[in-house]
């Protein structure tokens, strides 16, 4: 019987071993369109550009309407810089949002030391602190706090 900790790395070899009879040979190359019995209507017409000019697109609709619509709006258009600046502005303020809404954890704290003779110390009992009075003294003064 298998270790509960040998079942993880022998299942990921198991795993990788049927992925890798999943890969294509060097030796593949693509079916023609006559193999796979595409009518030649839909073939590419040899003629046609391969590269369309996409900086006019819409003017192969022929129509004056929607034209006069993009070049009105990229007469007004606002610099595209200034544009992607406010999209990378807003994304940060999005997750300064989004921080501010995580739990928050801080801690301080503080050290006296005093040095004296003859000390003594008293327990206020309003306050349960310790005050002391001559002698050698420490006092921790830990803090800590959790904002949820």
């Amino acid at each position: 019987m298998l270790r509960r900790s040998l079942i993880f790395p022998v299942l990921a070899a198991l795993e990788t071993a049927l992925l890798s009879g999943c890969a294509v040979g060097p030796d593949y190359r693509a079916p023609s369109g006559a193999a796979l019995k595409v009518p030649a209507r839909y073939v590419a017409d040899p003629n046609v550009p391969e590269e369309p000019d996409l900086a006019h697109w819409w003017r192969s609709f022929g129509d004056p309407v929607l034209t006069g619509l993009v070049e009105r709006a990229l007469a007004a258009n606002l610099d595209v810089d200034a544009a992607g600046a406010r999209l990378r502005q807003a994304r940060a303020a999005l997750r300064g949002a989004r921080g501010a809404a995580l739990p928050t954890l801080d801690a301080s704290g503080s050290v006296t030391r005093t040095l004296g003779q003859n000390g003594r110390s008293v327990i206020d009992p309003t306050t349960g602190q310790t005050i002391s009075a001559g002698g050698d003294t420490t006092r921790l003064s830990p803090r800590r706090g959790c904002g949820l």
